[in-house]
Formats: C-alpha cells, structure tokens, sequence
C-alpha cells in the first residue's frame, strides 16, 4: 500500500497544501474516538493542530466468505467512532476531516463467483441478491460514501499473477481510485482556502 501513501501525499501538497503532514505510523496515527479511547488509522494528515484527512487501508487475498462481514463492520465502526467525536466529542469545534477507505481484493475463483444466498426470514437486499464477494464489496464501498459514512472509498481488484506489477482495476467509477482522489483533492483545496482565513495554530 505504500504507493497509495505516496499517491495520497502528492495529492494534497499539489492542491494547496505544500506543509502538510502526512503521516502513516506510530502514535501520531492513533486518534481519538468517542465509543472506545482511540484507534490507530494507516495515514493521518495534519493541518498544523488540525486533523484534515484520515485513510484506512485493508486488503483481502483469500478466505473472502469469513472475512467480508469482518471488513464491513471494521469499516463502519471506524469511521462512525470518528465522527462522533467531531460531532458530539473533544473535536466538536473543528472541522470534520476527510474519511477515506481503500481495499485492495485479490481477483479469485472465489472472489468473482455470484453466491448462492439463504433463504432469510426477512429477505435479502436486492443488491446482494447472487452477487459475488466482488460485487459486494462495491455495494458496500458505494453505500458507504451515498450514506456520508465516508468521505470517498476505492475497491481495487488485482490478479495476483499481475498484483506485482501495479496492475488492478476498478468495479465501478463510483469506487474507482480516480473518484477517490477527486474526492480528496476538493477536500484538501477547501481546506487551504480555509486556512488562509483561519491559519491553523
């Protein structure tokens, strides 16, 4: 993954941002959280004092049936932990950051087959109805952003023959890295717009 930090680095110097700071490790990952103490994310950009952007990264090579309700719910406590604690917690004041979600999924027998479902009391949502992990994981990712549960997401798909050699495509436009980075750019410009207003400490 860390090409995207790379990626995520120079999108946000290019957009207004030249002295922010990008970090992907240690302590300093580790933010606040308002249902548990804290969580440690994959990359954290700062603005001076103030949180601007926070990334997770997750990536999936087999097994994709025991752990694609695991991710989706790691997905969504992590990002609802966070921002409640800008809305209702210690950072209240400041601004909501930019939340982002990366997956990068092995392309697999496993992984591209439509599912038989079971049959539940209640039903199954039309979109996952024989859908495929793949295809899941780009509802969820889809989902994720139209709820304003995150900011952006991206669901990468490699052949691991291939992975090696930066080759992956995306499902969909809406969880393209393309869309993602888009997402993010606007972000990071309104905050430099803001900054000039409001210098952060």
């Amino acid at each position: 993954m860390d090409g995207f930090c790379h990626l995520i680095s120079e999108v946000i110097h290019r957009n207004g941002l030249p002295a922010a700071e990008v970090l992907t490790g240690g302590t300093a990952t580790t933010l606040p959280g308002y249902f548990r103490p804290a969580k440690r994310w994959d990359v954290v950009i700062y603005n001076g004092n103030r949180l601007i952007g926070a990334v997770e990264f997750k990536s999936m090579r087999r097994s994709f049936g025991k752990n694609i309700n695991n991710r989706g719910e790691e997905a969504l406590g992590s990002a609802i932990d966070l921002s409640y604690v800008f809305e209702c917690g210690t950072l209240k004041d400041q601004p909501k950051p930019f939340i982002g979600y990366i997956i990068l999924a092995a392309i697999t027998d496993e992984s591209i087959r439509p599912r038989r479902d079971k049959k539940l009391r209640l039903g199954v949502d039309e979109e996952f109805k024989n859908a495929s992990y793949e295809k899941r994981y780009a509802t969820m990712c889809t989902r994720l952003v139209k709820s304003g549960i995150y900011s952006a997401t991206a669901l990468l798909c490699c052949d691991r023959r291939r992975g090696h050699e930066g080759h992956y495509q995306a499902t969909n436009k809406d969880t393209s890295i393309e869309a993602f980075i888009k997402v993010l750019g606007t972000h990071i410009a309104k905050e430099a717009r803001l900054s000039k207003r409001y210098p952060p400490r």
